[in-house]
């Protein structure tokens, strides 16, 4: 369904300067609502290259103005040269504990299923998107390769999300205490490298996982084997890794491509002792910003040159089906392919070598729900959703 966007820049907005940055607050309006972010910019001159931008989304109940504030983006970018920009979610009200609540949440995830009656989601892809290109607009010595996207908590699974449907725009992406929602796996079009990092002491993933505290060693891959594996799907990477281990955190780095094409990197870090918190140095003796700006600065985005009407020549169909799935793909596509289905906690189900124009994947044989399927050739990788009812 096409969308009509609206989307205006109040140029004329709040102008401060505090310390040595220059804050602005802007205003835009996507699908008929006033969204606003804040942009801090650091005093002198644009590096040759141009600015690198860092994008940081807040969690639940917070707002731009916050993380402005607290997450040391604005002061690291002073020292760094770089733009740092805070945008709000809007307000809904969801279902916690059976009690509706009116609180800023980003759309991702689980969020259409916790929301009161008759509530309008809308589309925060679509508003950060804008946002972005409004910022180019007026900042022309924005780097456009070097374009970086961070989270927290709910922000970090809306960035988990964007990053990925934004990958042509984003360079890179980290954030704390969120992992991607299950329902925003999608394939990546071109390579994007992600870090996931969690405390142990973290109550939004010890309390449902009922444990006093997660794993501090190489376990914690065992439990977080679901969350972990949907980045691995989605970047087209092997679950092999390497481990870089100090004493109060492990952080295992994937980088084998499934296939010739595919070239990202994920990285998850757990840190012993960290509860729900994006570290700035204050609430815990590390300071995420300057952590992720370093990962950051190694990557700016490059195009394969994979376009997405590529990706989109092989389908999967009828999708959902209540008996077979079929696949149809181009004759150039028409090679041997190893096929995987998973389910939801990235168990193997169903596995085969076949040709695209000769898969059938049956009910019978996999089961009811949704399901992962991955197909790998030589030099393809390509991740599929599907749902058998």
């Amino acid at each position: 369904m096409n969308k009509i966007i609206f989307t205006f820049l109040f140029l004329i907005g709040t102008h401060y300067t505090i310390g040595a940055q220059k804050r602005f607050d802007f205003t835009l309006i996507s699908e008929n609502i006033v969204r606003d972010y804040i942009v801090s910019v650091p005093t002198g001159v644009a590096p040759a290259e141009g600015w690198p931008l860092v994008i940081m989304c807040h969690g639940t109940g917070g707002q731009g103005d916050k993380f402005y504030e607290i997450s040391k983006w604005k002061e690291l970018g002073q020292m760094k040269n770089f733009i740092s920009v805070f945008p709000s979610a809007l307000r809904y009200c969801i279902i916690e504990d059976s009690v509706p609540t009116i609180t800023t949440k980003w759309n991702c995830k689980d969020i259409p299923e916790i929301l009161c009656p008759n509530q309008n989601i809308k589309d925060d892809v679509l508003f950060i998107s804008s946002m972005i290109d409004s910022l180019i607009k007026n900042f022309p010595n924005i780097n456009t390769q070097k374009i970086y996207f961070s989270g927290f908590s709910n922000g970090s699974c809306f960035g988990s999300k964007l990053s990925i449907e934004l990958n042509k725009k984003i360079a890179a992406y980290a954030g704390c205490g969120g992992f991607m929602g299950l329902e925003d796996t999608l394939q990546v079009v071109e390579p994007l490298p992600m870090w996931i990092v969690l405390g142990t002491d973290d109550p939004k993933f010890t309390v449902p996982y009922q444990v006093r505290e997660l794993p501090f060693n190489d376990s914690i891959l065992i439990l977080l084997r679901g969350p972990i594996m949907r980045y691995l799907h989605s970047l087209g990477l092997e679950n092999q890794y390497q481990k870089i281990e100090y004493p109060n955190s492990i952080t295992y780095i994937y980088n084998t491509p499934l296939s010739t094409i595919q070239k990202s990197e994920f990285r998850f870090t757990i840190v012993k002792g960290m509860t729900h918190q994006y570290p700035n140095g204050d609430n815990f003796p590390v300071v995420a910003a300057e952590i992720f700006y370093d990962f950051f600065d190694d990557y700016c985005r490059i195009s394969t040159g994979i376009e997405k009407q590529d990706i989109a020549k092989i389908t999967l169909y009828p999708n959902p089906s209540s008996n077979i799935i079929q696949c149809n793909g181009s004759e150039e596509n028409d090679q041997i392919f190893t096929i995987t289905v998973y389910d939801l906690n990235a168990n193997i189900i169903f596995q085969t070598q076949e040709k695209i124009s000769k898969l059938v994947l049956e009910k019978e044989k996999i089961g009811t729900g949704l399901f992962f399927v991955e197909l790998v050739s030589a030099n393809r990788y390509i991740s599929k959703k599907i749902i058998f009812k």
